[in-house]
This record gives structure tokens, C-alpha cells and sequence, in this order.
């Protein structure tokens, strides 16, 4: 549906064609590097955190 001739309306959103996706939370490759780093931030902080208290630990 819309305008005759495949105009899109004034103000209306355009719409790419292909297989790219329109905004980086559609991206499947994109998401996964994410999850990604955000578990390896995530591990390095609980490594950080396990040493703190290891060193805490042996001071009492």
C-alpha cells in the first residue's frame, strides 16, 4: 500500500532493501559480539573481585 508510483510519503520512513539490517539491535552478528565482550568484561571484574578477596582473606 501508499502513495501511486511507490512514493513514499512525506515524513514517512524509507526502507532499505536487503539483507542488512536497519538498526544494530537486528543485527544477529552484531548482538553476539556484544554478549560477547560484555562476558568477557564480566569475568574479568569477577577475576578482579576474587583476587581482592583472596588478598583480604590471607591479610585477617
Amino acid at each position: 500500500m501508499g502513495p501511486p508510483g511507490g512514493r513514499a510519503a512525506e515524513g514517512a520512513p524509507t526502507h532499505r532493501s536487503g539483507s542488512r539490517p536497519s538498526s544494530p539491535d537486528d543485527d544477529p552478528d552484531f548482538l553476539r559480539r556484544m554478549d560477547n565482550e560484555q562476558s568477557r568484561r564480566d569475568r574479568e571484574t569477577l577475576a578482579q573481585w576474587e583476587k581482592e578477596f583472596k588478598k583480604r582473606d590471607e591479610s585477617e
